[in-house]
């Protein structure tokens, strides 16, 4: 395949609670196959797994393993929950939208994003590339992610909310940061 301009990777989203098939490739074998689908493109950019934030972590990491052997070496932690007992969520909001479908990102999707980050950071080391997602608003969830392991952060809910300034406010405070420490 040819490089597409100015496209630095691709992300392989299998995260997406939102799609009717369960959990299709969350499966090892159907994850394999995908991923060698993939690869027959001869895709020249990298590829990021995008993760599944409520995966525990042991089959996360055979998830991990498959794509180690087939050559795919970032992931993204993680984004969407599917689990409405969420601790962060208002009871009688989630009431509210019970008979309604679909899943939710931001701040409920931290603290899992966050512990994926560190366990694969501490199990894998440099040997893979962690893109953290999931719950950053500010500087300091940000600072967080790169403290648990990511090399680079990824916004989408935070930059929704707080408009596209956001990216530019993380990057100065991050920079100030640096300069104090």
């Amino acid at each position: 395949m040819e490089t597409v301009p100015h496209t630095k990777f691709y992300e392989l989203n299998i995260s997406c609670p939102n799609i009717s098939l369960t959990d299709s490739f969350t499966n090892k074998e159907n994850f394999g196959e995908l991923l060698k689908q993939v690869r027959s493109l001869n895709i020249k950019q990298p590829i990021f797994i995008k993760m599944p934030n409520e995966l525990d972590s042991e089959l996360s990491d055979e998830l991990v393993k498959t794509a180690l052997n087939l050559g795919v070496n970032g992931f993204i932690f993680s984004n969407l929950v599917k689990e409405r007992t969420n601790p962060i969520f208002d009871k009688e909001e989630i009431e509210s939208v019970a008979n309604l479908k679909g899943n939710f990102s931001g701040k409920p999707t931290q603290t899992g994003s966050n512990k994926h980050i560190k366990y694969f950071r501490e199990k894998y080391g440099k040997d893979i590339i962690i893109l953290g997602t999931g719950g950053i608003f500010n500087s300091q969830d940000a600072q967080e992610k790169l403290d648990l392991g990511a090399d680079l952060v990824q916004l989408i809910t935070g930059m929704v909310f707080e408009g596209p300034q956001l990216i530019g406010h993380i990057n100065r405070d991050l920079a100030k940061n640096l300069t104090t420490k």
